[in-house]
């Protein structure tokens, strides 16, 4: 029963992630109505390239974390099975 709470929790934890990185991958900024100082702009679609990049980190980030997590538990669901496979 352990390995498929700890299987459930990594599936959970990897598709948090993707949904993240989907996130951080739409994620755009655009310059405000009225802009002070220098704006780097892409002039096709008008997106705000610095503040964009600020927001993909912070979504990043988020989906780096939920992959670290998936990760932890795929790890602890290989070491119980050798565990099983293996007895001292």
């Amino acid at each position: 029963m352990t390995i498929v709470l700890l299987n459930a929790g990594s599936a959970l934890f990897a598709g948090l992630a993707a949904l993240l990185w989907l996130r951080s991958a739409t994620s755009k900024a655009y310059p405000p109505a009225n802009p002070v100082g220098v704006i780097l702009t892409d002039m096709d679609s008008g997106i705000e390239i610095l503040e964009t990049l600020k927001i993909q980190s912070v979504w990043n980030k988020r989906a780096a974390a939920a992959a670290t997590m998936a990760a932890i538990f795929q790890a602890a669901v290989f070491t119980l099975q050798v565990a099983q496979e293996f007895p001292k």
